[in-house]
């Protein structure tokens, strides 16, 4: 704990208030790292004046983190617990011990630069420092250098990593378990859940099916949830509840799995693409209006690897022709576009709970809507469009036991065995989203300073499905060999739909027809990417990445 003097020199580059006093705390955090210690620091700022620093230390005191520091040595400085008029920086968002510090010290404004997906207590995990029920709040401003912030920490973490490598030797390489591109995480409560549907009476078409659907509309915060035996027949049920048919036209990016465009096609209609937007990775837009025509009965933007796509110019297009707008987020559960969750903007929104997904049922999928008439046709649909119901039968039912069948469904049921399954997952949903977060974060910045690489797109409400990175194009084959050579499996999202030898042959789609789409497929690798990946596993994965860029 240091005590400045008041002509500490700021750095005068930065016209920034806020940066200057960061760049001074990112100076600490550098001491800090150099002795040995977690490279996060804080220092405490009254009327221009940086009245205190504070670093992390390697210390038997448990509370011996960098904003606790920092207070301690600004309330010896001014001779009171009270540090009203002060104003807090730390390179990393403050835990929940910290946020209460900062509150019962009376600081009027906090400023850090990274978030902490793991412990933020200040706007990711809990906001404790604005909680309207204590009786002092902290202004919040955050972001601040957070590039710099967090390349810091992923450094420090990436260097031990190192350290400890070297000591164990290559054995220790060829030890380490093969990482996938995705991978589901299952634990004992998921383990249970499951089992007692198997021990009761209902294996399908039961009340975990019903528990599952009202739970997730009550996440996504729609009037309807209706399960479907994958994400495929999902957005086969969508279009089918939309109206799609013979004639009808579905406009939606090459950029994406083939099940978004082969379900309009499931119908009798026919795909229309538009090209994707490259600072998106998502269905550009504008080009999606040029698409448009008198034939079009949906626009199905995809919300590619969790990037929530702009619902707003979609729903203004389909406005202006009077066309259902059906989001294809089987990337995107957890996503948000501000506060509203994906799945509540659209007419109609598709899910899929395949196990690399954000959860699983094994194999799976939902749709969410808030119009009764599209929920009565979804669940029509997926019960081969038979009814039970008495009060909707065309004719006088014979009995209790009469069914009427009034369209050309199918058997696309959840059983109540995965429903159970999903329904544990939905618990664990928003710390599972958290965690993507968090090593997009690292790789984000692990991959800063690399030459030829281009990060995804970044948005605050991200659910990173995928973590997809560009590398140059004539090495992508090489980077994807060398890192199955060293035991980690990249993937390719997507080959562009309409150059699928089905496609170009009934179709015509052709080389060249969306460069957009086409470029960013010859350049994308997706890294591991779930939620048991590791700190260290992330470094890894960016170590052998940093490697083979280097060697280019």
């Amino acid at each position: 704990m240091e005590t400045l003097s008041p002509l500490t020199v700021i750095p005068a580059l930065m016209n920034d208030r806020d940066e200057r006093f960061m760049a001074l705390a990112l100076e600490e955090a550098r001491v800090a790292a150099r002795r040995g210690d977690v490279p996060i620091a804080a220092l405490v700022v009254r009327d221009g004046e940086v009245l205190s620093t504070g670093s992390n230390r390697k210390e038997k005191d448990p509370t011996a983190h960098a904003e606790i520091l920092a207070l301690r040595g600004a309330a010896e400085a001014v001779g009171t617990w009270n540090l009203r008029g002060c104003t807090l920086y730390v390179t990393v968002e403050p835990c929940p011990m910290c946020a209460g510090a900062l509150v019962l010290a009376r600081v009027d404004r906090l400023v850090y630069g990274c978030a902490d997906p793991r412990a933020g207590a200040c706007g990711t995990l809990y906001d404790i420092v604005r909680d309207s029920r204590l009786n002092h709040r902290c202004a919040v401003r955050s972001g601040v250098l957070e590039r710099e912030c967090a390349r810091l920490l992923t450094d420090y973490f990436l260097e031990r990593r190192k350290s400890r490598l070297a000591r164990g030797g290559e054995e220790r390489v060829k030890e380490m378990k093969f990482l996938s591109y995705g991978h589901q995480y299952i634990d004992e409560e998921d383990i249970r859940a499951v089992a007692e549907v198997l021990r009761g009476d209902w294996l399908t078409q039961g009340p975990s099916v019903d528990a599952f659907e009202k739970a997730f509309a009550e996440y996504v915060g729609t009037r309807h949830a209706v399960a479907f035996a994958n994400g495929t027949a999902a957005l086969h049920g969508a279009y089918f509840a939309a109206g799609v048919g013979p004639g009808d036209e579905v406009v939606t990016s090459p950029m994406t799995f083939a099940a978004t465009s082969n379900a309009a096609l499931y119908l009798g209609g026919s795909v229309r693409f538009a090209d994707m937007d490259p600072a998106t990775l998502c269905l550009d837009p504008g080009k999606a209006k040029e698409k448009i025509t008198s034939r079009t009965k949906v626009i199905a933007p995809v919300s590619f690897a969790g990037y929530p796509a702009d619902m707003a110019a979609f729903r203004e297009a389909a406005a202006e022709c009077g066309a259902v707008l059906v989001e294809d987020a089987c990337h995107a559960l957890g996503a948000k576009r501000g506060r509203t969750p994906v799945g509540k903007e659209a007419d109609l929104t598709a899910f899929s709970f395949h196990p690399v997904k954000h959860i699983t049922t094994g194999e799976g999928g939902m749709v969410t809507t808030d119009s009764d008439e599209y929920a009565e046709r979804l669940r029509l649909f997926r019960t081969h469009g038979i009814t039970k119901d008495p009060s909707k039968m065309e004719g006088e039912p014979d009995g209790p036991w009469s069914t009427e069948m009034q369209a050309l469904g199918f058997n696309y049921r959840l059983s109540d065995i995965h429903a159970a399954l999903g329904l544990s997952q939905m618990k664990k949903l928003d710390r599972f989203v958290s965690r993507r977060k968090e090593i997009a974060s690292l790789y984000d910045g692990l991959f800063s300073s690399v030459r030829g690489l281009e990060i995804p797109p970044r948005h605050e409400g991200h659910a990173y499905h995928l973590y997809p990175l560009r590398v140059p194009a004539e090495r992508r084959k090489e980077f994807i060999l060398k890192l199955k050579e060293r035991g980690i499996g990249g993937m390719v999202h997507y080959p562009p739909v309409h150059l699928h030898p089905y496609y170009r042959k009934n179709f015509g789609w052709k080389q060249g027809d969306f460069p957009a789409a086409e470029t960013f497929y010859s350049r994308e690798i997706s890294l591991p990417m779930f939620y048991g990946l590791s700190d260290d596993d992330v470094a890894r994965v960016a170590e052998e990445i940093r490697r083979i860029a280097d060697a280019g």
